[in-house]
């Protein structure tokens, strides 16, 4: 499954990371949509839950606004985590169902999946990674910060990073996460190695997903009053994963998959929904219990921690640990020649 993920990109940055060729051959960036209340605004996070808006990439025929205007082929906006069925009549508030993810193998089987579905409301979800918890003996839960292989082959423009790389043999050899597209005025794509580069440490997941659109019933019919809501795929797990957890987010490889899945005009549900399969293209390490909390949001959610190192334990004989013991032990610990700091006479009343 995937219940929390991390997205820390700013809304400016997402239309240079999802840069594409568009069908009339011309280098496009997905125009940012944003505005009302109920859209909702993106907060970029290294802990994103449920509920929380993020944005999500689709096809710009999905607004009628937006579809006779060029080059805007996709459209960028932040959508609410949780999906609301657009037949729900009470207010998203209370619709207390968990819409967060929708198996692959039940999505016809229920309503709310299967309509979005089936009006071709296809989407991609983007997230920087995802967190999965492995269960320990004794209940404990271990989390875990789950995010692209960096030897996964990036495709630019319909282009590997190995053809890249063959193209440019009289260059030197760089990481492949040092790359990052840029936009020259002749309307080309250069891929560049540089120290400084600014995305490079920051390549996106493509999720396969599904969204529709709540409009209250006695509504004005006013876009503002829309909420747009989005749920993601998930698939089995690739046998690399499937240690840690038995479901895994349907992720969507390279510029054809995205194009094939967002493309409900061209493309059937029925051909879409053989992209929605487990990919071997993930890579992970252990974090801190940190991001069990939704309201950390700090980069130590994604740190990397070491499992063989112990925690410290506090020190005997400190303020900390005596308060802790039961009475009978603190008039024992008193009487072995443990000392402790009387409450100052404003504070008296909180140890009474």
């Amino acid at each position: 499954m995937c219940g929390r993920t991390a997205c820390t990109l700013a809304p400016d940055e997402f239309p240079k990371v999802c840069t594409f060729k568009g069908k009339n051959g011309q280098i496009q960036e997905p125009a940012w949509r944003d505005g009302s209340f109920n859209r909702g605004k993106y907060y970029p996070s290294h802990n994103i839950s449920p509920q929380s808006f993020t944005p999500v990439l689709l096809s710009s025929q999905h607004f009628n606004s937006l579809a006779s205007e060029e080059p805007c082929e996709r459209v960028l906006q932040p959508m609410r985590w949780g999906l609301i069925p657009s037949w729900h009549r009470g207010d998203p508030k209370e619709f207390t169902y968990n819409m967060s993810n929708a198996r692959s193998d039940t999505l016809l089987d229920k309503r709310s999946f299967k309509s979005p579905l089936e009006k071709g409301n296809r989407c991609v979800v983007l997230a920087e990674g995802f967190f999965e918890w492995e269960t320990l003996k004794g209940g404990k839960k271990q989390p875990y910060y789950i995010y692209l292989k960096k030897d996964t082959k990036i495709e630019v423009q319909n282009k590997t990073m190995t053809e890249i790389e063959g193209e440019n043999n009289n260059e030197k050899e760089t990481d492949v996460k040092d790359f990052h597209i840029k936009k020259e005025p002749e309307e080309s794509i250069t891929v560049k190695a540089e120290e400084d580069a600014q995305f490079g440490e920051k390549r996106l997941l493509t999720m396969a997903g599904l969204f529709d659109c709540w409009k209250p019933p006695n509504g004005s019919g006013n876009e503002d009053e829309e909420l747009f809501s989005y749920t993601i795929i998930t698939v089995d797990s690739s046998p690399s994963l499937r240690w840690l957890h038995h479901r895994m987010p349907a992720i969507l490889e390279g510029e054809e998959e995205i194009g094939r899945w967002l493309d409900f005009g061209e493309v059937p549900w029925q051909k879409a929904l053989n992209l929605v399969k487990p990919k071997d293209c993930l890579e992970w390490h252990p974090v801190s219990t940190v991001v069990n909390n939704s309201r950390n949001k700090s980069p130590d959610c994604i740190k990397p921690i070491d499992l063989t190192q112990k925690q410290e334990k506090p020190i005997k004989g400190t303020l900390f640990s005596y308060f802790k013991k039961s009475p009978l032990k603190q008039e024992k610990a008193l009487d072995e020649g443990e000392t402790s700091q009387e409450p100052s006479p404003k504070k008296a009343k909180f140890w009474q």
